[in-house]
């Protein structure tokens, strides 16, 4: 047991070297992260963050060839912001260090979206928060869907 985490930490170390060489030269890194793979031993989940955006994708331990899955643009907005400070979203910001925040404006209501970057499934990722405004930027609702976009939990504002 001893040698599989020595081997897992070795190559944890030697991947985030590589990522770092591959994405330093064009962007700046904020910071990487290298997880294992819910499904492969030898595959890696990564998040890269630039000043920009979050970039996502997995690595393989024996070609190092890092394999893209997303760009992520970061965004600034004051309604993001807003929901930083939601019940929901003080909870989400507890529960994940990398979440990715994004916003849509429909024509009755603005929607934000919290996504937790950590744990990828073949069409996107596990964990969700959305938030639900109306067009003056009051809150109407914030849903919570736990590993899937199929599980919904109503988050009620104690505000």
């Amino acid at each position: 047991m001893l040698i599989y985490f020595s081997y897992r930490l070795l190559n944890k170390r030697k991947l985030f070297r590589v990522l770092k060489t591959y994405y330093g030269d064009s962007k700046i890194i904020n910071r990487a992260i290298v997880m294992p793979s819910n499904y492969n031993p030898f595959k890696w989940d990564y998040i890269v963050r630039t000043t920009k955006e979050y970039i996502v994708g997995d690595i393989n331990s024996f070609s190092c060839i890092p394999n893209q899955s997303g760009e992520l643009t970061i965004v600034t907005n004051p309604i993001v912001e807003k929901s930083l400070k939601e019940e929901l979203g003080r909870y989400f910001k507890s529960f994940t260090p990398f979440y990715h925040i994004s916003f849509k404006e429909e024509k009755d209501r603005i929607i934000v979206k919290m996504t937790d970057l950590r744990y990828r499934v073949s069409n996107g990722f596990k964990h969700h928060a959305l938030f639900y405004y109306s067009l003056n930027a009051q809150l109407i609702s914030s849903v919570f869907h736990p590993f899937s976009m199929e599980n919904n939990i109503e988050i009620k504002n104690n505000r």
